[in-house]
């Protein structure tokens, strides 16, 4: 980051009439986000009020941190919030983003095209709640959505992203999310996990045979 260039997300989003920015640094990288044209313009934005709606586990621990280097005062708000308030967003707005999967095997999808995903999927007939929610980040949390802006969680893991990322990168050397999706594409995943084929020989109480039974099975 900031070598050169500058990692911008823009999205424009025509119910609130106005465009998204963004901009992707680290912690370690903060002070440098001053050099940026996207600070520059946010500041001249924030001359009335420098207060910036934040979330996630960062925006709390880095809150004074952010007041300081950046003279940006912080509002933490819940991530669970801003997801469901998210997908309710989305949903209303651009419904056809939605799917669920209906292949027979997903399993034996390469790096599916969207033209080829557009052949397993089906839309949800506009009747999108009740749903689960599952945020998968440092832990996991599953979250019940009952309809818009009604939402409780469920429960919940401390094994997520960065357990998965910390083994893969144990056993391979990859230090980033996207080079364990490449490498993950050149595995094969039958090569150690067991499957329900492996223990019943076939689909067992509707679960198909190629469903994962337990991970790292076959390496007993």
């Amino acid at each position: 980051f900031l070598k050169g260039t500058e990692l911008r997300l823009e999205f424009n989003d025509g119910p609130l009439k106005g465009t998204l920015h963004g901009v992707i640094t680290t912690y370690a990288k903060l002070a440098e986000v001053k050099e940026t044209k996207f600070y520059q313009r946010l500041q001249k934005r924030l001359k009335e009020n420098k207060q910036v709606n934040a979330t996630g586990g960062g925006s709390w621990k880095y809150n004074e941190t952010v007041n300081s280097q950046l003279n940006i005062e912080i509002h933490n708000v819940r991530e669970s919030l801003c997801m469901v308030t998210g997908i309710d967003h989305i949903y209303n707005f651009a419904p056809d983003t939605f799917y669920r999967y209906l292949g027979d095997d997903i399993t034996q999808i390469q790096q599916p095209s969207l033209e080829e995903l557009a052949t397993e999927v089906d839309d949800f007939g506009g009747n999108l709640y009740p749903y689960m929610l599952v945020n998968i980040r440092s832990g996991l949390s599953l979250w019940k959505v009952s309809g818009p802006g009604q939402f409780e969680r469920v429960t919940g893991s401390h094994i997520g992203g960065t357990t998965i990322l910390g083994l893969a990168k144990m056993m391979t050397g990859v230090s980033s999310f996207g080079e364990m999706i490449k490498v993950a594409f050149d595995g094969d995943s039958n090569l150690v996990d067991m499957t329900v084929g492996d223990i019943y020989g076939k689909g067992y109480l509707g679960l198909q045979s190629s469903m994962i039974a337990s991970s790292f099975g076959k390496l007993i």
